[in-house]
């Protein structure tokens, strides 16, 4: 979908993609025609593209793409028309995406494929400890994604959490608050809590899990009643916390379920926003660094 400044293109198109541009950046971009004869005048424009704020549609958690990657053999994928994500109209996609058993420690990148290359990680990860982070990945029109580790080989698992579009739901974000908190998770069925004072139309919660385990393990939320999820959405290593923010669709009885791989696992669920009719709608960019100090403690970051 993407043209080099210099590329020819068939007369016959009605259109044609120009790439790579950044957010938010002014671009010139010159159209001229060529024939037998020679070359047309050029007629040129000049503007600064940006990322059209949409709607958010929450997704039952599911497996959409799987995989082993190294650094000079990338996983790719098509998440349009996978799992939830529609064929058509996804502006973006929310994952959560699981490092295992990498054998070096570096940096994961996902980005879309026909943009210009990414330099920062999205995901860090640790040899011989699982990760596990949600992503928020902007969708060019053939809807590919490549994930490329910095170091190491490993096993990539990727689970739907939403995706963005004209029509869904907004986001409002809401005063950080405890949903529950508890000292040891249930394994199997897990833990059922209920997310009180929200809008009865509500679709969807985003949440904050903060967990600590002894061993490794991971932790599943879902909506109650529905089926719990194959993936994580959070990997506790056994030898640090681990945090992670989710999307969680609602049914309307507004439960949620939360569940360990194993005993021993103390967790904390934080009601971070909500999805539904009111609040702002979300705005996919680039990844794009805000600071590179080195801290010690609080500091605060300029966006």
């Amino acid at each position: 979908p993407t043209r080099r400044s210099s590329d020819l293109v068939s007369a016959s198109l009605r259109s044609s993609w120009v790439a790579p541009l950044s957010n938010l950046t002014a671009n010139t971009s010159s159209v001229q025609a060529v024939n037998a004869v020679g070359r047309g005048a050029s007629a040129t424009v000049r503007v600064s593209p940006h990322a059209a704020p949409q709607h958010v549609v929450p997704l039952a958690a599911k497996r959409v793409a799987s995989g082993n990657a190294t650094h000079s053999h990338p996983l790719r994928f098509t998440v349009r028309g996978a799992g939830g994500v529609p064929r058509s109209g996804a502006r973006s996609v929310q994952l959560n995406v699981t490092v295992h058993s990498p054998t070096a420690s570096g940096l994961l990148t996902v980005a879309p494929t026909g943009q210009a290359p990414v330099t920062l990680g999205t995901v860090a990860y640790t040899a011989r400890h699982n990760a596990t982070t949600t992503v928020s990945v902007p969708l060019q029109p053939a809807g590919r994604i490549v994930l490329a580790p910095s170091a190491g080989s490993m096993r990539l698992t990727i689970d739907q959490e939403s995706y963005t579009g004209a029509s869904g739901s907004r986001v409002q974000i809401v005063g950080r608050r405890t949903l529950t908190d508890l000292s040891a998770v249930p394994t199997g069925s897990g833990h059922a809590f209920a997310v009180r004072g929200i809008a009865a139309s509500a679709k969807g919660v985003l949440v904050a899990i903060d967990s600590s385990a002894a061993r490794a393990t991971t932790l599943r939320v879902w909506a109650d009643g529905s089926s719990a999820p194959h993936g994580q959405q959070v990997t506790v290593s056994g030898y640090s916390s681990a945090t992670n923010t989710v999307v969680v669709p609602l049914t309307s009885r507004h439960r949620l379920r939360i569940a360990a791989g194993r005993p021993g696992v103390a967790a904390r669920v934080v009601l971070l926003g909500v999805l539904g009719a009111s609040g702002k709608l979300l705005e996919t960019v680039p990844p794009a660094s805000l600071t590179s100090a080195r801290t010690v403690g609080t500091s605060a970051v300029h966006v």
